[in-house]
């Protein structure tokens, strides 16, 4: 899924790619519509440490990456990565594009081989 949204992780975004449903669950109309908004999507136990990356990311005005989970509409817990840049628009306003994947299937995959080299 791509976005860009302005401010912080909080704003709504301006844009969401047709990735959003088979990521989340939601619709794009939706995540736009800020219901729900995407914060509220990340996983609780996650949304600290998320947050905490983000914000220091757009102090320093550079690109950030990140993996945590988010909840899907059906309730899944969904393992994602995220590549993400930030820009600043004249005004001194915060911009923020980047994409999100699904990596899942490759985080239990590594959890299944430690399991069993353990």
């Amino acid at each position: 899924m791509a976005y860009r949204c302005v401010g912080n992780l909080d704003a709504a975004m301006q844009f969401v790619s047709e990735g959003a449903q088979a990521l989340c669950g939601y619709q794009g109309a939706d995540l736009l519509a800020g219901a729900p908004a995407w914060v509220d999507l990340i996983y609780s136990a996650d949304r600290a440490r998320v947050q905490q990356e983000r914000q220091q990311a757009t102090d320093a005005g550079h690109h950030f990456e990140q993996q945590s989970r988010i909840v899907s509409q059906a309730g899944d817990l969904i393992w994602v990565s995220e590549r993400g840049g930030i820009t600043r628009t004249k005004d001194g306003g915060v911009v923020v594009e980047g994409f999100i994947s699904n990596i899942t299937e490759r985080v239990t995959s590594q959890e299944q081989l430690q399991l069993q080299q353990e």
